[in-house]
């Protein structure tokens, strides 16, 4: 599974990471709590 990702200038592709394991799903609700708290104080981590 693949996301979309829109960017301003072209990517190249150099390499496929084939044996990278995901985080853990308690690991990626943290990060998701902290960009909510992040966002909530008005800082945009990610645009």
């Amino acid at each position: 599974m693949s996301d979309t990702v829109k960017t301003k200038q072209p990517l190249k592709i150099v390499a496929e990471a084939v044996d990278w394991k995901g985080h853990a799903p308690e690991v990626l609700q943290n990060m998701k709590d902290n960009l909510r708290k992040l966002d909530e104080m008005g800082i945009k981590a990610i645009e």
